[in-house]
């Protein structure tokens, strides 16, 4: 059963490609980026991004989150960019 539930999160990460999405991670930072794809280990690729860490932000470009340090994913929007 869980691997249906895995296939089902991933299908749906998958239909907000091309999304703004804000990316929350274990370590404290928040990445806010276009979303270009996803893997089996749920490790996310954001083109465009914004890296936001204590009050400081600096552009970091093209960057992959590793899926176990994610907390929360939100998308900004809902139209395609």
């Amino acid at each position: 059963m869980r691997t249906q539930s895995l296939g089902a999160d991933k299908e749906k990460l998958q239909s907000y490609l091309n999304h703004k999405m804000r990316v929350l991670c274990s370590d404290g930072r928040t990445f806010a980026g276009i979303f270009k794809c996803v893997d089996a280990h749920k490790n996310l690729v954001l083109s465009d991004t914004t890296e936001w860490r204590d009050g400081f932000h600096r552009q970091v470009g093209m960057i992959m989150v590793p899926g176990e340090h994610i907390k929360r994913v939100l998308v900004e929007n809902l139209e395609y960019v």
